[in-house]
C-alpha cells in the first residue's frame, strides 16, 4: 500500500540494528504506527521496544493496558509500562503535566535500555492544531514552524524524536486502520471542551474548513515556506552573531549597535533564547530599551532560573547566577613583605622591590615611590567611601570607576594599594595617585608590581 510504502521511506535512515521505542497510547494514531512498523521488511525493521502510560484519567485504562500487554505479547515486543498515580494530578493543565510524566517516563527507559530513538504517532492533522496554538498564545516566530519530522530530545543528551505520521491526515489513519482491521481504543477525552486542542480540533477547524476546504494544506504550505526562510537565515544570522560576540555570551554593543535595526531585534532574540528560562515578550522588549537607551550605561534583567541580561557600557549578554551567590568583595588584606611575591586570591600576583626595570615583564603593571614613609603598604578590595589620595586632596574611587567605565560587576574584583594609614593610593588597572605621580621627577628608589593578569 501506499502508505506503508512512505512509511518505509520515512524511516529509511533506520536499519535493524537500530533500537526504537515506540510511545504508545492505545489511540489510532499509535496503533496506526506500531501496525506500520511490524509492516517494515524484516532487513529495515528496527528493534521495537514500547511504551505505554497509563494516566488513569479514564474508566477505559485498565482494559487498555491489558489490551496493550496482550499485543506487546503476541508480537513479541518488549514492553515498558507506568501508571500516573491520581496524587500527582494537577487540578489545572492537566495535559501539560501528563505530557511532562509521559516523556520523562520515555527518557527514563531510554536511558536503562540504551534506545536513542523514540517515536511518537503525531501526524498532519496535528501540525495545524499545534500552529493555531502557537498563533492563539503568542511567542516566537520559529515556534509557528510546527512539529518538526526529528529533532533532538532534551531530556536525553545524543537521542532523537522521530515522527514517521506526520504526511498523514488522521482521516488517513482512521482510513488504514479500518482496512488493515487494527484494534484501537478511542479517548472519549478529546471530546472534552474545556481542553483549548479539543476546542480547535472539534469547534475551530471544522468551520474553518468549511469556510476553505484547503485551510489545512494553507496551515501546511506556511509552515513550509517559514521553514524554508528561517533555514536560509540561519547561517547569515550565525555570522553576524560572531561578528558582535566577545566573549562567550557576552557582545560588543557597537557592533550590534552597527547593525540594521531588523537585525538588531534578530539578534537580540538569538542571545535571549535559552531554553531553561523561557524568555517572553516583554523581557525581550526590555532588553531592547535597556540597549537602546543611551542615558542608561548599565543595567541588568531578570530573565528567570537564575539568568540575567545585562548591560555594562560597551558590552551586554547573558550571565547565571546560582541562588544565593553573592558579588560582594572578599575580606582579603595583604601586607607587602620587601623583596617577596605575594598571591592574591584571584591568582593575580604582587610584590614590593627595590627599584630595578630588569625586573618587569612586558604585561606587568608598575607602581614608582620615591620614599619608604608610607611603608607598610597593603592590598585590599575596594570599601564603602574609599577615596584615592591625589596631588590636590582626593578623589572618591567610585567616581573615578564610573568616569573610567568600568562595569559593575567588575568593581568589586578590583584591588586597591593603600599607605600606613589604609588610604588607597592606586586603583590598580585603573589610576595611579600622587605618590606615583611625584616619582616622576624624583629619584625613584621602590617599585610594586602587579603581575599575570590584568585587573580590567
Amino acid at each position: 500500500m501506499k502508505m506503508i510504502r512512505e512509511f518505509q521511506l520515512n524511516l529509511s535512515e533506520l536499519s535493524q540494528s537500530d533500537r526504537v521505542l515506540a510511545a504508545v497510547s492505545t489511540g489510532v494514531d499509535s496503533m496506526v504506527m506500531l501496525q506500520l512498523l511490524l509492516s517494515l521488511p524484516f532487513q529495515d525493521r528496527p528493534q521495537i521496544s514500547v511504551a505505554y502510560v497509563n494516566h488513569q484519567l479514564r474508566a477505559a485504562s485498565e482494559q487498555e493496558t491489558d489490551f496493550i500487554k496482550s499485543f506487546c505479547q503476541q508480537h513479541h515486543l518488549p514492553l515498558f509500562m507506568t501508571s500516573w498515580p491520581r496524587s500527582q494530578h494537577p487540578k489545572h493543565g492537566i495535559e501539560a503535566a501528563a505530557r511532562d510524566f509521559r516523556y520523562h517516563f520515555f527518557a527514563e527507559v531510554m536511558r536503562k535500555q540504551q534506545i536513542n530513538q523514540l517515536l511518537t504517532a503525531h501526524h498532519r492533522d496535528d501540525q495545524v492544531e499545534t500552529f493555531l496554538l502557537k498563533l492563539i498564545r503568542g511567542g516566537q516566530l520559529q515556534q509557528l514552524k510546527g512539529i518538526a519530522a526529528k529533532r533532538n530530545f532534551s531530556l536525553l543528551p545524543n537521542s532523537w524524536i522521530l515522527r514517521p505520521l506526520l504526511p498523514f491526515t488522521k482521516d488517513q489513519l482512521r482510513t488504514f486502520a479500518r482496512q488493515e482491521k487494527i484494534e484501537y481504543f478511542e479517548d472519549e477525552t478529546n471530546a472534552e471542551l474545556t481542553v483549548q486542542r479539543n476546542r480547535l480540533r472539534n469547534r475551530l477547524i471544522p468551520e474553518l474548513v468549511t469556510e476553505n476546504p484547503q485551510f489545512k494544506e494553507h496551515i501546511i504550505d506556511y509552515q513550509q515556506q517559514l521553514g524554508c526562510l528561517q533555514a536560509a537565515i540561519q547561517p547569515l544570522l550565525q555570522q553576524k552573531l560572531q561578528l558582535i560576540t566577545i566573549d562567550q555570551k557576552v557582545y560588543s554593543l557597537a557592533s550590534w549597535q552597527r547593525q540594521a535595526k531588523p537585525w538588531q531585534q534578530l539578534l537580540l532574540k538569538k542571545i535571549l533564547s535559552i531554553p531553561r528560562a523561557k524568555v517572553v515578550q516583554q523581557q525581550q522588549a526590555e532588553a531592547l530599551q535597556l540597549l537602546s537607551n543611551p542615558n542608561k550605561p548599565q543595567g541588568r534583567i531578570s530573565l528567570g532560573k537564575n539568568y540575567f541580561f545585562f548591560k555594562e557600557y560597551n558590552r551586554f549578554g547573558i550571565i547565571y547566577r546560582q541562588a544565593n551567590s553573592t558579588t560582594q568583595p572578599t575580606n582579603f588584606h595583604c601586607s607587602l613583605e620587601f623583596g617577596k611575591w605575594h598571591r592574591l586570591d584571584d591568582g593575580n600576583q604582587i610584590g614590593l622591590f627595590k627599584w630595578n626595570p630588569q625586573l618587569l615583564q612586558p604585561h606587568d603593571q608598575v607602581f614608582k615611590l620615591t620614599t619608604n614613609l608610607f611603608f607598610p603598604l597593603s592590598v585590599r578590595h575596594r570599601k564603602k567611601g574609599d577615596r584615592l589620595l591625589m596631588t590636590n586632596g582626593s578623589q572618591k574611587v567610585k567616581k573615578i570607576l564610573i568616569d573610567h567605565k568600568i562595569a559593575q560587576s567588575q568593581r568589586n574584583n578590583l584591588w586597591l594599594l593603600t599607605n600606613n594609614q589604609d588610604q588607597p593610593i592606586w586603583l590598580i588597572g585603573v589610576k595611579h595617585g600622587h605618590l606615583s605621580e611625584a616619582a616622576v621627577n624624583g629619584r625613584i628608589q621602590y617599585m610594586i608590581i602587579f603581575r599575570n593578569e590584568v585587573a580590567l
